[in-house]
């Protein structure tokens, strides 16, 4: 707008303005489902989102501090160890399992929880090669590293057809896809009804619970 009239133009805000993605949290297993969508970097947004909600934390005086880990596809750990023919080295940092337990993880937790260990890095070599057996140190640490309760990637060190390969996994969450709920999830939840409202979230949930069985080996 001008002294003269109106003229076309652009404008742009400054900063740009924020893009969404819609985040649900099922507190009884210690999960989170965050909204896929491309107009969110694929790394600054955890940063930022777990910033956020820390500086919170801290002001309500909480001073424990807030990561997400990314839980990867069912087998997606467990498989790797698996498919080596001898594993020579497997190095990952475990963080104490909470809520749920297995007969692989459970000897685990008691042994952490009773040396008041929160986080624990284990880098196990063998030229022999690892036992591989489901009731070795080996298979509930890598078993525990699926299930999330880990920091960072795992690295495998081993003969896998026919020649020494190292290989990382653990850093892409599993993904899974929700159809009937795109709509709850792009901004109908303003207005949906609560039938609606627990609708999605059942659909949110069952397909948390199929990417991620609960209690799937418990004895």
């Amino acid at each position: 707008m001008t002294e003269e009239g109106l003229s076309a133009g652009k404008s742009a805000a400054t900063p740009p303005l924020a893009s969404a993605a819609t985040v649900f949290f099922d507190l009884s297993r210690h999960l989170v489902a965050v909204e896929h969508t491309g107009e969110l970097s694929q790394t600054a947004w955890k940063d930022f989102f777990e910033r956020i909600v820390s500086e919170t934390a801290l002001s309500l005086g909480f001073t424990s501090s807030f990561e997400l880990e990314p839980v990867p596809e069912k087998y997606g750990i467990i498989g790797l160890f698996k498919s080596f023919d001898k594993l020579t080295r497997m190095k990952v940092t475990l963080r104490i399992p909470n809520p749920e337990l297995t007969r692989y993880t459970k000897s685990l937790y008691d042994d952490l929880a009773k040396s008041g260990v929160r986080e624990y890095t284990q880098d196990m070599k063998s030229p022999n090669g690892l036992s591989k057996s489901e009731d070795a140190r080996p298979y509930a640490s890598a078993y525990l590293a699926e299930q999330g309760y880990k920091k960072g990637d795992v690295q495998f060190t081993g003969i896998r057809d026919d020649g020494e390969e190292t290989v990382r996994s653990g850093s892409v969450s599993a993904r899974g896809s929700i159809k009937q709920v795109r709509d709850f999830v792009r901004g109908m939840h303003t207005t949906a009804k609560t039938k609606e409202a627990q609708a999605a979230l059942s659909a949110i949930i069952n397909e948390i619970d199929k990417l991620h069985p609960k209690g799937e080996m418990d004895e």
